[in-house]
């Protein structure tokens, strides 16, 4: 015999994770019924990086395999949710409610509505977070914005470095760079993403295909970066300022001075809103040495991803050394459907739109340096 004859669980289902899971299935270990809210495509439009949020079809479907999986399909009732209460109020029984500390406090807010309509408040269940390796919770939040896998774990430069290595705090004070192993050389040559083509007779040509190429794409890219010199001043020559530009100025084409990169870049970041206010522009140096990644230069670009996102700040990272292998971090740690741009020497320039699998394809690749 359940505790509850109903209860009530909503939430986006966005990008479904192990939080969602664990939460499913108390609520089904509790209830002898669960009714599912799914909100609409309308209600997350003003969540962070909406645009990169599964459409509702994506997310009822993956929500109805997971109860099909788990055989709880008959026990289940899904609904559409267009506001915080939904049939909540007094459409159909229930016993309670499962929130979490972020949901309790629309929890109160249903209740207070039901007591206006006259009907009895519903049991408020807290259910605890389903927390990532950092210790902090798993959310689709998190999944979207890059910091962390569906099964929350995170994405570090020291793979495999989180909870339960008791040597974690030492291992990350002491270890300063990740070194590519000479057999993997020829490995890392071959392209992460589509190739571009052109010669570097042809670079405003391949600057206006790139474009095209990130146009094309069904969802516009939350952060685009561009790894490399000759691919960041074409893009900027053709007035296509990326989010993030990471440079060392020495292309083998020609000599370039970061004072007219970042000069371009601040004259063509023109007012950002109704009221004037300029698009910032960081000026950031960091070290990197050739066949090596500098935890510190991962770092700085996740960094400016944060500040890109959250602030509207677009950043020019020199490097001190060479960026060439800094096109591993900026995918690993940029949120999902952004675009990294980086030149591939007798190819063109190779564009990686950033999913689940390229993070995992990249996590991987660095799990294997020294």
């Amino acid at each position: 015999m359940k505790k509850y004859k109903n209860i009530i669980y909503a939430g986006t289902f966005d990008h479904l994770h192990i939080g969602h899971k664990k939460l499913l299935d108390m609520a089904f270990e509790i209830a002898e019924h669960v009714s599912l809210g799914i909100t609409s495509d309308e209600m997350v439009k003003n969540k962070i990086l909406s645009k990169t949020i599964e459409k509702l079809e994506v997310r009822s479907k993956k929500l109805e395999e997971y109860l099909k999986e788990r055989k709880y399909k008959k026990r289940a009732r899904v609904f559409v949710l267009e506001d915080i209460y939904g049939p909540s109020i007094g459409k159909f029984s229930a016993d309670a409610l499962l929130v979490t500390k972020d949901t309790l406090k629309n929890g109160k807010k249903v209740n207070s509505e039901r007591q206006k309509s006259g009907f009895p408040p519903l049991e408020l269940i807290v259910a605890p977070f389903v927390l990532a390796d950092d210790e902090k919770p798993i959310t689709s939040e998190r999944i979207r914005l890059g910091e962390i896998d569906r099964y929350g774990h995170c994405y570090s430069l020291l793979v495999n470095s989180y909870l339960g290595n008791p040597t974690w705090p030492k291992l990350r004070g002491a270890r300063k760079k990740l070194i590519l192993p000479e057999v993997m050389r020829e490995e890392l040559r071959k392209p992460l993403g589509k190739v571009i083509s052109g010669s570097v007779n042809q670079l405003n040509q391949v600057a206006q295909k790139a474009i095209r190429s990130i146009n094309q794409f069904k969802i516009v890219p939350p952060v685009i970066i561009s790894v490399g010199d000759i691919i960041t001043l074409s893009l900027i020559r053709q007035k296509y300022i990326p989010h993030i530009s990471i440079i060392d100025l020495r292309s083998r084409r020609e000599s370039i001075q970061m004072e007219k990169i970042y000069e371009t870049i601040q004259l063509e970041c023109g007012p950002a809103s109704p009221a004037g206010r300029r698009t910032k522009v960081a000026y950031v140096k960091t070290q990197n040495k050739a066949g090596e990644i500098n935890l510190e230069a991962g770092k700085r670009i996740k960094e400016a991803i944060h500040d890109s996102i959250f602030d509207n700040k677009k950043s020019v990272i020199e490097v001190e050394g060479e960026e060439d292998l800094l096109a591993l971090p900026a995918i690993l740690f940029a949120p999902l459907h952004s675009i990294i741009l980086y030149g591939q020497w007798n190819l063109g320039v190779v564009a990686v739109e950033v999913t689940e699998e390229k993070k995992k394809e990249v996590k991987q690749l660095l799990g294997r340096f020294r």
